[in-house]
């Protein structure tokens, strides 16, 4: 259990150090749909540095970062089905905290 946080607290302070909000759910994070690929190198190489070898990393969904960005069609598709309106409630907590 220990190896788990040393791997989470590794990749949260390389997220934070570069001022991208990163979330963590026990064994998993939840970043920007801009910085999948980079989630999976970061999280790579810090269980690489934690454990000695990489993990395994899987997702539910590609980042933009990962779509191939052929036309503008394809990332305005994408933008599309990964929006969603921000409801009141995260507008006034953004306009708190930021």
């Amino acid at each position: 259990m220990r190896l788990d946080s040393d791997v989470a607290s590794r990749v949260i302070n390389t997220f934070t150090s570069e001022g991208i909000l990163v979330l963590c759910i026990h064994d998993s994070f939840v970043v920007d749909y801009r910085f999948g690929q980079m989630l999976r190198q970061v999280m790579a190489e810090a269980s690489e540095a934690v454990v000695g070898r990489p993990i395994n990393v899987t997702s539910d969904f590609l980042g933009l970062d990962e779509v191939e960005r052929n036309t503008p069609e394809q990332v305005d598709g994408y933008l599309a089905l990964r929006h969603l309106e921000p409801c009141p409630e995260y507008i006034g907590r953004l306009h708190f905290h930021g």
